[in-house]
This record gives structure tokens, C-alpha cells and sequence, in this order.
């Protein structure tokens, strides 16, 4: 059996150096200075960030380096009409911005949508070979990631922009539908390429006309968190902050941040968040009554699906996460906590509170991780808390509420969240002091969060909050046999703020269709582990009758399948249907 102590110290414990500042453009000095760039010397990221709220510092931040062009440590490669320029903008992140070779262009459509105009993805040939784009963005962006003998210029270049660090964030930017498209294509190439990575496209004006199905369900599946917002840096709200940033190296960027937070609203982030063209959420020949046999879901077959890897897309940054999930705390039935001194590598804190809420947060000082793990239902208190079926009043944490409608939560699942986050009895079981402690003042770039059954409930609030206490930090939830936490607002708020969760869902096991209202709703993206197979499917809804708790076991179902997969599976309808 896998030792719960040292799965935790291996989430992700890599060894690279913290790069010189020196080595980022001016542009990114500003960014870190204004929205506290991963590694600085506070925990406590800014008021003015925190205000701003996550929406607003992350796009903030990508308009400003789609403007930004070249200069400093940043490299330039150019793709027919355009350049790809890449900025390092953190010790472990990069962003990849999109630009018009010439001012002015890239405003006109890219497709007029007729025969031929669209045309198959090559990188995502392997992934799932049907899926198209438009050909005049193809044409570009094939030019950065073909060659004889190498990765393709911009994975080349991505590494060299790194100088040997490990990527674990990666943003594709840019404006209009020309440089937008082209970062809407980046972002599932860059989840295949560094497959460490959480993947963002954050998009200006752009638009999805000319992708099809198909690629917008890998997109979906490979990028984590994505903004295709409706309007681009010549929004009379926008031009003249965005001519100062643009101008000016980036000192500009408070200003573009304020002018942002004035049309970030709940319709635009609506469009924003929004993905067309997707699939239907099953196949027609699927149903409850033929629930055993998968159909249509069922993979084509070897040479259509993903190729085997020790180190899968999907799986391979989730494996560690939910491992600990399961077997990080002691077994059950015990009393004693988990000392600090017992995680080899990662200095950690175990968090208990009165509400029975209990969590380990860890600290990677070599990735500037902080992690989270929550345990699931251990006690006759938590089995208490799980079956307070009302809702809240709101769950909008720090300033979401100006930007968001109202958003109902599990109220027993909010008790224990807060118990350890928002209204903790002390410091010792405050998360947010306790990550401050063990990271010596810095601030975290990255988060991974996880936890299975009422972990997992816990896990994703704990997402959304802690995006607001860190807003310029990339967030990855990996949970398994989580319930259903809050209403259609939750699952719009965790969209916004979050992106995906890697949610997965053991065959049958019944916890994930808890509470059993309409009302409740699941975050996305679930997994089904069906067969053997970890498919890229969300568990279709089934009778209550047909579930069993005996399919919720983290140690004996959940984390064998996934340790022991090798590739994540496509369904088979996906190569060839068309939008619901």
C-alpha cells in the first residue's frame, strides 16, 4: 500500500532553482509589483489586489502583455501575420502572447465559415483526430509547432524563456479573432505539451467561429481556467488605460486593472466563461436502463486514443494530489494528528477545528506550492454537517460579490470550510496563517488543492477562496467522489474563478449524485472510472437505486485506477457528433 507521508512530500517536490529577476522584462517587474508575483516576500497579497478580486488581476495581467510586445527577457517568433512573443512571468510560469505583425490588423474575421475554411488540428491528432480550426489561424500557428528534428520553435522557446525551471502555469493571450485564435489554439497545445502545466487561454474580442465540436471539447478538457472576453483594449472603458500600459512598460497596469473591474460584469463574464459548439452531455443510445453496457461512450479502440504515458495527460499532475487525498491523514479510527515532522521534505501543519473540519497544508518552497488536503467524512460530526441539505445565504468570497450573482452552497459543507478559512478559532487552525508560517512570508505562485468525498466538497470551496486571497496564483483541484456542493450560481462561480476541477467519480459510487436535488449542481470537468478506464466523461445521471456506497472507497477503487492508468480515454461518440 502507498505510504500516505511520502505521497505528500512528493506533490510536486521539484528541485528548480528560483530564476534571477533580472531575467524578466520590465513589463513583468510591474505586473509582480502592482499583483504580487509568486515568490515575493509577503504572503499577504495587496488590498488593491484582493479588491480586484481574480477575474480582474488575471486578465489584467494578460491584456497588459498582450500589448506589451517584445523587450527584456521576453523572445519573439513570428507566425505569418503575427508574432508569438513569450514573457516569463514567474519562477514557474509563462505567458504566451499574440500579436499583429502590423497594428491594425487581425480585426477581420478568420473564417467566412464556407467549405475548406476549416481544416484538422495536427497536434491534436493523437488526442482526438477529427477536431478543426480555421484554416487561416492553422496556417499560422502550424508554422510554431512543426520542424524536423524538434518540439516546434515555440516549445523550443518556452523552454528557453524558462532557462530549465519547471512550467507549471502557462496563459495564451492575445486580441481579435486573429491573435485570440491563435491563443485559443495554444492553450490545448500547451496542456499536451507540458502536461505539469495548468493551461489558460485569457482572450480579447476573439471568437470560436470555425472550431468545431470536437476541438471544443479538447479545449475544454485540456485548458483549465479560460476568458474569452467580449470586447478588447479599444473599449472606450479600456483605450485609454490600455495605450498607457502599452506605452509605458507596464506601469500602466493599475489603471488597466481599475478601467477592467468597470465592465467585468455578470454578463460578460457569463460570455466569457462560456464554451459553444460542445457535445451533448451523453450519446442517444445511452440510458439508465442500459447503464452497464457504455455504448457509444465506449473508446474506438487503441489507435484512436490517447497513447499510453508514464506521465499522462490529466493524470499524471493529479495522481500525487489524490493520493494524499486518501492516504495522507492517519487511518481511521485514530486520534492522533499528523506531526509536522513526519512529512520528509515539505514542511506541513495538520488543522483541526471544533466543526470537525481536518486538513494538512504543505508548503513547496522549490514550485511556491501551497497545498491543501482535506479529509473526507471520518467522524459522527461530519456525517452531521453532511446531512445539513439547506442551503446558504451566499458564497461569494472576497470581491466576488460585485461581480457575481447570488451563489448558494451545501450550508454543512460551508460550516466545515469555514471553520478552518474565513472564521477560524485561531491561528494555529487558519489556513492562510498557517500557509504563511510554513512558506517564511512567500507568496504562493501555485495552489493544489484536494480532497475525496467530503474533502472533495471542502476542496472546492476552498478553491474559490483561495483564489480571492491569492488572485495571480494558477489553482488545481483534484478531488475524488465529491458531492454535489451548491446550486447552478456555484457551478457559474467555480467556472469563473477556478476554471475545471479534475473531479473524479469511481463507476456507481453514489456520494456524487448527494444531495439528491435537482437544485444541486457538480462543478466541471468530471471523470468517470468505468472498466478500467478513467474516461472523459462526467458520469451520465442515474437512478439512486442503481448507486452504491460500496464504489465510494478512496483506498480499495479510487486511487488503484488512477495510479494504475496509463491514459486518459475519449469516448467514442466525441470523433463524430455534432453540438447539442
Amino acid at each position: 500500500m502507498c505510504s500516505g507521508l511520502l505521497l505528500l512530500a512528493s506533490l510536486l517536490l521539484l528541485s528548480s532553482p528560483r530564476p534571477s529577476e533580472a531575467a524578466l522584462s520590465d513589463v513583468v517587474g510591474t505586473v509582480e509589483s502592482i499583483f504580487g508575483g509568486g515568490g515575493s516576500e509577503t504572503s499577504a497579497p495587496s488590498n488593491e489586489q484582493q479588491q480586484l478580486g481574480p477575474l480582474v488581476v488575471k486578465s489584467a495581467t494578460a491584456l497588459a502583455y498582450a500589448l506589451a510586445g517584445g523587450g527584456g527577457g521576453a523572445l519573439q517568433l513570428p507566425a505569418g501575420p503575427t508574432n508569438a512573443t513569450l514573457h516569463r512571468a514567474g519562477p514557474h510560469s509563462l505567458i504566451i502572447a499574440f500579436s499583429p505583425t502590423e497594428p491594425g490588423d487581425g480585426a477581420a474575421p478568420v473564417t467566412d465559415g464556407s467549405p475548406g475554411s476549416s481544416g484538422n488540428v495536427s497536434f491534436l491528432a493523437d488526442w482526438v483526430y477529427t477536431s478543426q480550426a480555421p484554416v487561416q489561424l492553422l496556417d499560422s500557428f502550424d508554422q510554431l509547432v512543426e520542424g524536423p528534428g524538434t518540439q516546434g520553435t515555440l516549445a523550443d522557446a518556452a523552454e528557453q524563456v524558462m532557462g530549465g525551471a519547471s512550467l507549471l502555469h502557462v496563459t495564451c493571450t492575445g486580441q481579435g479573432p486573429l491573435a485570440g485564435g491563435l491563443a485559443l489554439l495554444c492553450a490545448p497545445w500547451a496542456a499536451l505539451q507540458f502536461p505539469t502545466a495548468n493551461a489558460n487561454a485569457i482572450t480579447f474580442n476573439s471568437s470560436w467561429a470555425g472550431f468545431n465540436t470536437q476541438f471544443c471539447w479538447s479545449f475544454a478538457q485540456l485548458a483549465v481556467l479560460q476568458y474569452t472576453w467580449p470586447f478588447n483594449s479599444s473599449h472606450p472603458a479600456l483605450a485609454s488605460a490600455a495605450s498607457s500600459a502599452a506605452s509605458d512598460g507596464g506601469a500602466g497596469l493599475g489603471s488597466l486593472a481599475m478601467a477592467l473591474s468597470s465592465i467585468i460584469t455578470a454578463d460578460t463574464i457569463s460570455q466569457a466563461i462560456t464554451i459553444p459548439n460542445m457535445p451533448p452531455s451523453v450519446p442517444p443510445d445511452f440510458s439508465a436502463a442500459t447503464s452497464q453496457e457504455l455504448g457509444s461512450l465506449a473508446p474506438l479502440g487503441p489507435e484512436y486514443e490517447p497513447a499510453p504515458s508514464e506521465y499522462p495527460v490529466i493524470l499524471g499532475k493529479t495522481r500525487d494530489a489524490v493520493a494524499a487525498a486518501c492516504f495522507a491523514f492517519n487511518p481511521r479510527g485514530t486520534e492522533q494528528y499528523l506531526p509536522p515532522a513526519a512529512v520528509p521534505g515539505l514542511p506541513a501543519s495538520r488543522l483541526h477545528a471544533a466543526s470537525g473540519a481536518d486538513a494538512i497544508v504543505a508548503w513547496n518552497a522549490s514550485s511556491l506550492t501551497g497545498i491543501v488536503v482535506w479529509l473526507g467524512s471520518e467522524s459522527k460530526i461530519d456525517w452531521l454537517q453532511d446531512a445539513i441539505t439547506f442551503f446558504s445565504d451566499d458564497f461569494r468570497p472576497g470581491n466576488l460579490s460585485a461581480v457575481l450573482p447570488g451563489v448558494k452552497v451545501h450550508r454543512g459543507f460551508l460550516n466545515q470550510f469555514a471553520s478552518l478559512t474565513t472564521s477560524p478559532d485561531s491561528d494555529a487552525n487558519n489556513i492562510t496563517a498557517v500557509l504563511l508560517r510554513l512558506s517564511g512570508g512567500q507568496t504562493p505562485e501555485n495552489l493544489l488543492i484536494t480532497g475525496h468525498s467530503l474533502g472533495a466538497a471542502l476542496s472546492e470551496l476552498c478553491a474559490v477562496w483561495a483564489s480571492t486571497v491569492w488572485p495571480n496564483a494558477t489553482v488545481l483541484v483534484a478531488n475524488t467522489g465529491a458531492p454535489r456542493v451548491g446550486d447552478k450560481g456555484w457551478e457559474a462561480e467555480f467556472t469563473a474563478v477556478v476554471g475545471r476541477a479534475y473531479r473524479y467519480v469511481n463507476h456507481l459510487d453514489t456520494v456524487p449524485e448527494l444531495p439528491p436535488f435537482d437544485s444541486f449542481r457538480q462543478v466541471p470537468q468530471g471523470m468517470w472510472l468505468r472498466d478500467d478506464l478513467v474516461l472523459l466523461q462526467d458520469r451520465p445521471q442515474l437512478p439512486q437505486d442503481l448507486l452504491t456506497w460500496n464504489d465510494h472507497h478512496c483506498d480499495q477503487l479510487y486511487v488503484p485506477q488512477i495510479l494504475n492508468a496509463t491514459a486518459v480515454t475519449v469516448p467514442g461518440f466525441i470523433y463524430t457528433t455534432g453540438p447539442a
